[in-house]
């Protein structure tokens, strides 16, 4: 029995991990629907805790009211044995709404008997949201198409209408099955359909995408002209698929069109017999370029007589003539749209004549090119103007000066009077409306209700108030109020008195506050409005919102301490004054202070930036730190000392040192372990750095495995040295990362304090150098740096840039040497050495320069030029001395180019392009270089071996390759080390080694050739030994080109 029971908690702990780990929501209830069981999933659907809905009725507490009655039904349907799948709307805990997918089946009983039931729930909201997303938006295109006011239709290629919108059909007149699948040339007007056709043929043999037309469309019985624009569209292919045919109704268009021509020559008649002068005047010369025949009637002059001439011949003398000058100018510049002055001429029987003319420029492509305009003679005007003015001479000094405009209107509804104040409030002169209509100062929309009000004034025997919208000179509108009186039936006015003010200020700042208001309750900030004294009359609910959250007695809290003067100076300046910030318990506020000075009210809008100031905190501190240690980058050490040089030259007695470490053979555990772990190697050796220092002095991380130190405040170098010893210390204990023991040490360069250096990279490269020596003497040591450091590096750099300018100057040259055959004594190749003719220091041997070439990678360079220069030069031997047909060349090449991605084909155009044939090419490869990385080396070996050139192991013997790997390598030749050859006349165990390797070449079936002979002696040792290739300076030194082809002249033998 206990086995049982172990067995059932196991099962059931298997059911609850399996069930808790669905993807689903699950729910298992009773009869009565009330819930038994729920899984962890339907907690982060609902919200609610399993123990908060063990006994509660499941549709009640997961669904909405409105869905208790789908829950009802849902659950008979199952008590009946029926399973079921639906949707349903779905209340979280915390009151959110979403949607549920339930799938729910009966759940029976030992016996069969349904007991209660079980359902999987899935939340649907976001798919729910998509589709009601989808449904809308398709719904809105529909609208957009069918309720555009353009006629839309879509057609086959062949003319087939297959689609069209709402506007067609009532355009058209036409209902939509009257309209589907007939083609458009049936409703084109026959006089069109010739150019429609052609139209439709430039849209796919030009291969046109879009062309716009005017023709006219059958509409009933009738015709309209429309403006179509056809459109093709094609598929992926690029064949034709639809065309899209975009049309709006131009018939008004057209008659209004014929209505301009007809207008146009209205106008003609008009002016030609107008008692008005109308005239355009050109830009350039003020000349007239038209006048009207009325200008003999005005003037006496026929138009011919003026034409050609400037206006200047009509000027009197007249104060008037400089402000015309003036105005045309204005307007000749760009100035106002139209400008009216009057100006006193001379008739051509030389009396004066005063004129009113009214001129406006005339625009081309937004230039003005000339004025035109009317001039009219006003001399009866005047006269009848001069009476008026003596007349009302006396009402005029009451109303001049009054601030509201005050109007006397006739009864023909015509401006009899208007107080100068209308100039300042509406832009117009007195006499510009004296005269003129009342009604064209009245918005069309307040004209009706201000006639009413006339009338109703006339019988009222008082004055009404009324409110209307006043056309100002600029084309806008202000609005007024004020009171009108009819006195028409008064014998003395005989006329309607208006006198009005502008209020449009005092309604704008109503409206603004309105707004304001508004705006202040629906922002999610704090918005508040202050009296001038600074005191808040009103804060909108985000506003308490915040005061609440941070707890706080009031709002003036979270405002800036000088709050109340800022209000009184912006009220006073009538300036805003915005990003004045706040901090209040962590969260950061920026203030802006906008016065509103007719009223008297500031209004102060808050916006929170916390989160932006923690963001830019952030970004300022990983702009300045390494990301993987958190230690200082360069950035911020080269800061921290630039502030330590500042205080040394501020205090006689401030020293300091830069350390600059470089941690001993990282690169090993890096490659051999993984990068990974030497991150993590990394961050245990910052760790460790801090641990050596006192709490002022700085560590950073420069990049890499390189770190740098600042020690501040110290008394002599004794304290430095004492530094990098402890860190030698501290650095020599083993670190354990994943499971492996990792021993590391430092080489560490130190720089002293100078104040002969202003700028921080000098110490640090200071430092940097007096590393380098460190790490040249060997492993966890330290260098101080001295003045000869400096300049062996910048000989070095100098070394390195004339370097780089030697290929281009053709300063390097070939030095070849002879390879011997032992057995016929004749020269069978040639090994190519470089020299370079320094222009300074003169013939530089290898020795001298390669070791900068292949550090700065200047090699690759170089090695292309030999491998290149030499196999031009056999070429050329082979070719002038038949002899040495088969003479082969040899050519060192370096780890970097054996590592050079581009090696194999850079060869293979060097063999093409020279026609030497790749085995008289060999290449000479030292065992340190292929064993740098085995791997690599093996398989580029391979390649050029398939190209065809020779192969040799180098310097044999001084390296570490292996048996293992040698065998492995496709050589065709191993190369002696000459510091055998040299030793093995004295030393036995020396001629043994060349032995071993003679016979291991035999075993490998590669040849040998002994290098560095320089005796008889040797010679004849390895003569006896059976060596079969032989060089060195018995038989020749490294020679020019010159001295080679003397020796290939002789075809010396040895």
């Amino acid at each position: 029995q206990r086995a049982v029971e172990l067995a059932l908690r196991e099962s059931e702990v298997r059911f609850r991990n399996v069930v808790d780990n669905l993807g689903e929501g699950l729910v298992m209830t009773d009869l009565d629907d009330a819930i038994l069981y729920t899984n962890d999933r339907l907690t982060e659907l609902t919200g609610y805790a399993p123990q908060e809905l063990v006994g509660q009725i499941a549709h009640q507490v997961l669904f909405p009211q409105e869905e208790w009655e789908v829950g009802r039904a849902e659950l008979r349907r199952r008590l009946n044995g029926e399973s079921s799948r639906y949707e349903v709307r779905h209340v979280r805990k915390d009151g959110k709404r979403s949607w549920f997918e339930v799938n729910a089946v009966p759940h029976r009983g030992p016996e069969g008997e349904i007991v209660g039931t079980i359902a999987l729930v899935q939340d649907i909201g976001e798919r729910k949201a998509a589709q009601d997303a989808l449904h809308s938006s398709e719904a809105r295109f529909r609208a957009i198409f069918d309720g555009a006011a353009y006629g839309i239709a879509v057609m086959h290629p062949d003319g087939e209408i297959v689609q069209f919108n709402n506007s067609i059909e009532r355009k058209m007149g036409a209902s939509a099955e009257s309209l589907r699948h007939r083609f458009y040339s049936e409703f084109i007007h026959p006089a069109d359909l010739a150019a429609s056709r052609e139209l439709w043929q430039e849209l796919f043999s030009e291969g046109g995408l879009h062309r716009v037309v005017e023709q006219r469309i059958r509409q009933g019985d009738s015709f309209i002209w429309v403006r179509v624009g056809y459109s093709l569209v094609c598929d992926a292919s690029g064949e034709p698929k639809y065309v899209i045919a975009i049309g709006s109704d131009i018939t008004l268009q057209k008659a209004r069109d014929e209505e301009l021509r007809e207008s146009s020559e209205r106008y003609r008649l008009m002016v030609e017999g107008s008692e008005q002068v109308f005239f355009y005047i050109h830009d350039v010369d003020h000349h007239f370029e038209y006048l009207s025949p009325s200008v003999r009637e005005v003037l006496g002059y026929e138009p011919e007589e003026l034409l050609g001439r400037s206006y200047s011949v009509l000027m009197t003398g007249h104060p008037s003539d400089e402000m015309v000058d003036t105005l045309t100018d204005g307007l000749l510049e760009g100035g106002d749209a139209l400008s009216t002055y009057t100006v006193i001429t001379r008739h051509k029987d030389g009396r004066l004549v005063p004129i009113e003319v009214a001129e406006s420029p005339i625009r081309r492509d937004g230039r003005v090119v000339g004025l035109q305009g009317f001039a009219r003679d006003i001399t009866d005007r005047q006269r009848a103007r001069e009476a008026l003015e003596k007349r009302e001479e006396y009402f005029r000094a009451l109303t001049e000066n009054a601030l509201d405009v005050v109007q006397v209107i006739n009864a023909d509804r015509t401006t009899r009077y208007v107080s100068p104040s209308v100039e300042r409030l509406l832009g117009y002169l007195p006499e510009e409306l004296i005269g003129r209509s009342a009604e064209f100062l009245i918005h069309p929309d307040d004209l009706p209700a201000m006639v009413d009000r006339a009338r109703e004034s006339r019988g009222a025997g008082g004055a009404l108030a009324f409110e209307f919208r006043a056309c100002h000179k600029n084309g806008g509108y202000r609005l007024f109020e004020g009171v009108i009186r009819n006195l028409l039936d008064d014998a003395v006015v005989a006329g309607v008195v208006v006198n009005s003010r502008d209020v449009s200020e005092r309604q704008r700042v109503q409206e603004e506050s309105l707004r304001l208001a508004a705006l202040s309750r629906e922002n999610p900030s704090p918005v508040l409005e202050c009296d001038a004294a600074g005191v808040p009359v009103h804060v909108n609910p985000a506003a308490l919102r915040v005061t609440e959250e941070l707890g706080l007695p009031a709002v003036r809290d979270m405002l800036p301490e000088n709050h109340e003067q800022l209000v009184r100076s912006v009220l006073e300046e009538g300036q805003e004054f915005e990003s004045v910030e706040v901090t209040v318990e962590n969260r950061i506020f920026n203030w802006s202070y906008h016065p509103q000075r007719e009223s008297g009210v500031v209004y102060l809008f808050a916006i929170e930036i916390t989160s932006r100031r923690l963001m830019e905190e952030q970004l300022r501190h990983d702009a300045l730190h390494d990301a993987l240690t958190g230690l200082p980058n360069r950035l911020l050490f080269l800061e921290r000392l630039a502030h330590a040089i500042l205080r040394a030259r501020r205090r006689d007695q401030f020293l300091f040192a830069v350390l600059f470490l470089d941690l001993d053979r990282f690169k090993v555990i890096n490659d051999s372990l993984g990068h990974h772990v030497g991150d993590e190697l990394l961050v245990v050796i910052s760790n460790r750095l801090q641990a050596c220092l006192r709490p002022e002095d700085s560590v950073a991380r420069l990049g890499g495995d390189e770190f740098a130190i600042l020690l501040e405040d110290i008394t002599d170098v004794s304290d430095v040295t004492r530094v990098a010893e402890r860190i030698h210390a501290e650095l020599s204990w083993p670190v354990n990362l994943s499971g492996f023991d990792v021993f590391t040490s430092a080489s560490i360069g130190i720089a002293l304090s100078s104040t002969t250096y202003d700028r921080p990279e000098f110490l640090l490269r200071n430092a940097d150098m007096a590393m380098y020596r460190a790490k040249a003497s060997g492993e966890a040591r330290f260098e101080v740096f001295d003045r000869a450091m400096h300049a062996q590096a910048l000989t070095r750099l100098q070394l390195e840039t004339d370097l780089r300018r030697a290929v281009d100057r053709n300063e390097l040259e070939l030095f070849y040497q002879p390879v011997i055959e032992m057995a016929s004594g004749r020269m069978v190749s040639l090994e190519a050495l470089i020299r370079w003719r320094h222009p300074d220091r003169g013939r530089m041997s290898p020795d001298s320069f390669i070791p900068v070439a292949e550090e700065t990678g200047i090699i690759l360079q170089i090695g292309g030029w030999v491998i290149r220069q030499a196999a031009e030069q056999l070429r050329d031997w082979r070719h002038r001395y038949p002899a040495h047909s088969s003479l082969s060349v040899s050519v060192n090449l370096s780890a970097k180019q054996l590592s050079q991605p581009n090696l194999v084909e850079q060869i293979e155009r060097v063999v093409i392009g020279t026609g030497i044939g790749p085995g008289a090419l060999r290449l000479e490869i030292t065992e340190s270089a292929v064993m740098e990385n085995a791997e690599t080396a093996s398989v580029v070996l391979g390649r050029l071996k398939a190209v065809g050139v020779q192969l040799s192991l180098d310097d044999f013997g001084t390296g570490y390759s292996s048996l293992s790997h040698l065998h492995r390598f496709p050589l065709d030749a191993l190369k002696i080390d000459r510091s055998f050859i040299g030793r093995m006349t004295e030393e036995e165990r020396s001629k043994q080694l060349v032995l071993t390797i003679l016979t291991l070449s035999r075993s490998l079936g590669v040849v040998a050739v002994a290098e560095g002979i320089e005796t008889q002696e040797q010679l004849d040792l390895l003569r006896k030994m059976q060596c079969g290739y032989a060089q060195g300076f018995l038989f020749s030194e490294p020679i020019s080109v010159a001295e080679m082809e003397k020796l290939l002249e002789k075809d010396t033998r040895w």
